[in-house]
């Protein structure tokens, strides 16, 4: 999950798999009339307008127009239904609509020149690793790095689970890792089979079975689409993806609004979204590059990390006149470099770590492998050196996490957005003190996925005979959020400070131990704050039903329960109550209660939608406002904190 969203830099995607392709202009038309359908009929390359409407026909007449079609087919949102894809060579949509007096539309969303891109086929710059399995001649070392047998002692995967990949195709599905799983989606894509095979087989190609190789989630089902789309996510989730799979992206000076909320239904209708962080150096991006989908709120943001020597001496090897180590264990560089043979000057210290291709940022929440991961299509459809590719791509770390939800969610298919995330975070491998990682501090993520630990906590916090450890990581940002049925919470050796948010909800105790440090800040509303309490009464969701629905026109329900804000809740003497969506709804009544539902505080005959609270008399501990309007009807409950 992102904490903000930044200015960023702009850097054109060059699209390495295809030759060059003429620059349109792409926008996001949103109509005012949710029926509004123009007439359109392809002549060569471009449309032809064959409606009444006499602004319309001149404007297709006059300019090019070569895709004008909806964006977001599969949603069932109107505000997401009226929006329209558009090509053009028109560079300043909106004056020309200005010109036109057209009217048709109350936004008008450039999208730049650039389409997103596919994150892999990049030049293979080393030769075939050996190995031995049961099925290819292929190494694993990847899958050992992320504890997958150790996951795989809890779940192999259950093919009520979907794991959906948007990422090109057709899938090979005659090919016994993929036949008797896998769906292609009527709009799946013909483009990029190499790639779509690729992430498709480290998710979940069926394993076990004396042939090929195994992705991570090996008995989680697939459901494939066409890349790129936004459109094409929320189809997914709608096909009952409980996990998607975005190995693409482009860069963006900021986020699209539309997209986002697209990103929201999918999340809210029960899919997590994994995406790839893109491919560019720290060299060049210096952090400050951001890739979409992948740095959108709720999206699991994956960059690549080392994964085979445990030292930089265990792979030292000359070229030129340098040393290298490469691949190093919890490593985000590609390489290290010795200006001097360290096996002949034992002790001797690496220098200047080497990026590679690998996007960094604020936005990435975790590290996974991809270097010599075997990749099926280099397999099923290129052949020979293509099993492999040395280098950091953040295409093929992508799906090895999304195959690793897709085990988690094989143990509790409930597990909500924030759960899953908290999950992997708190699991993965810190990589904080690692020198060679310094140049890139806080643009990495919580660390190097963990699967094995990953899968063992979730089992832990939805059994009742079972200890939840919480350990060994350092948060100082980033939303945490657990909800534990497990004899007890454990935590130990760990922090969370500055800016992270910690709740956990237990059935029956939470233990702090040795090395904990429970510190966030508490300047602002939303940031920083703990809350650690027991509820006898909690209990484990058993069904999590997503829509499946074809999307329908209608009026979207514009309603919001939440209509008042209390801040900051974690307060010394006085706290905000604040109507956020109307000034004409006003609070009348509050009233606190301690968490024995006593009440202890009431203030009466307000008459405004935003009041004050004075608590200075309050004891210290945990408390519930309630506030109540005109018809004494319950509008607000929340708790707080008082210090």
């Amino acid at each position: 999950m992102k904490n903000k969203q930044k200015i960023l830099l702009f850097m054109v995607s060059i699209f390495l798999a295809m030759g060059a392709t003429a620059q349109n202009h792409q926008y996001y038309l949103r109509a005012v009339n949710a029926n509004f359908s123009p007439e359109l009929t392809k002549q060569g390359a471009t449309l032809l307008y064959s409606g009444k409407d006499i602004a319309l026909a001149s404007l297709f007449s006059n300019n090019n127009f070569y895709v004008f079609e909806k964006g977001f087919s599969s949603s069932q949102r109107s505000t997401l239904q009226r929006v329209f894809y558009v090509e053009t060579d028109v560079a300043n949509l909106q004056q020309v609509l200005t010109n036109l007096n057209i009217v048709d539309f109350d936004t008008v969303r450039y999208l730049g020149t650039e389409k997103e891109e596919l994150l892999d086929y990049y030049p293979n710059d080393y030769g075939q690793t050996g190995g031995a399995n049961l099925g290819l001649n292929v190494n694993n070392h990847a899958f050992d790095f992320i504890g997958a047998p150790q996951a795989w002692d809890y779940t192999t995967g259950k093919s009520t689970i979907k794991l959906g990949i948007s990422d090109g195709g057709p899938l090979e599905i005659t090919d016994p890792d993929f036949a008797g799983k896998s769906e292609i989606l009527p709009n799946g894509s013909n483009s990029y089979p190499a790639h779509g095979n690729s992430v498709a087989g480290i998710a979940a190609a069926r394993g076990d079975n004396a042939y090929g190789s195994t992705g991570v989630c090996y008995d989680c089902n697939i459901v494939m689409n066409g890349y790129g789309s936004y459109d094409r996510i929320l189809e997914l989730s709608y096909a009952g993806a409980r996990v998607i799979n975005c190995s693409w992206g482009i860069y963006r000076n900021n986020p699209v609004p539309e997209q986002q909320e697209a990103i929201d239904e999918a999340t809210e209708n029960g899919s997590i979204i994994v995406a790839a962080a893109h491919n560019e150096s720290w060299e060049v991006t210096q952090g400050q590059w951001y890739s979409y989908p992948a740095s959108y709120n709720n999206v699991i943001s994956v960059s690549s990390v080392g994964s085979r020597y445990e030292q930089p001496i265990d792979s030292v090897f000359q070229a030129g006149q340098y040393w290298w180590g490469k691949n190093i264990q919890h490593h985000v560089g590609f390489a290290v470099r010795y200006d001097q043979d360290p096996n002949s000057l034992p002790g001797a210290t690496y220098i200047i770590p080497t990026n590679s291709t690998n996007t960094l940022n604020d936005s990435v929440d975790i590290l996974a492998p991809s270097y010599r991961v075997f990749r099926y299509g280099g397999h099923l459809i290129e052949g020979g050196p293509g099993w492999y590719r040395d280098n950091f791509v953040t295409s093929r770390a992508t799906p090895v996490v999304t195959g690793a939800i897709g085990l988690m969610k094989s143990i509790n298919e409930c597990m909500t957005f924030k759960e899953v995330e908290s999950v992997l975070k708190i699991t993965s491998y810190n990589i904080d003190h690692i020198p060679a990682n310094q140049f890139a501090a806080g643009k990495y993520g919580s660390g190097s996925l963990h699967v094995g630990r990953a899968a063992e906590l979730t089992l832990a916090l939805m059994s009742w005979n079972k200890i939840a450890y919480l350990e060994n990581q350092k948060f100082s940002r980033w939303d945490f959020e657990f909800n534990a049925l497990s004899e007890n919470v454990v935590i130990r050796n760990q922090e969370f400070t500055d800016k992270a948010t910690l709740k956990i909800t237990a059935k029956n105790a939470i233990t702090l131990e040795n090395g904990t440090l429970i510190d966030p800040g508490n300047q602002s509303l939303d940031v920083g704050f703990a809350l650690l309490e027991i509820d006898p009464n909690l209990a484990l969701v058993l069904s999590c039903p997503m829509a499946a629905a074809p999307p329908t026109l209608g009026v979207e329900d514009e309603s919001n329960e939440n209509l008042y804000k209390v801040f900051p809740t974690f307060v010394d003497t006085e706290m905000k109550v604040v109507n956020v969506i109307s000034k004409d709804v006003i609070i009348r009544t509050v009233k606190i209660y301690d968490l024995f539902n006593q009440e202890i505080q009431m203030k009466s005959n307000i008459d405004t939608s935003e009041i004050s609270i004075e608590v200075s008399n309050i004891p210290a501990g945990i408390y519930i406002l309630k506030g109540y309007n005109a018809m004494n009807e319950e509008v607000i409950t929340t708790k707080f904190v008082k210090k």
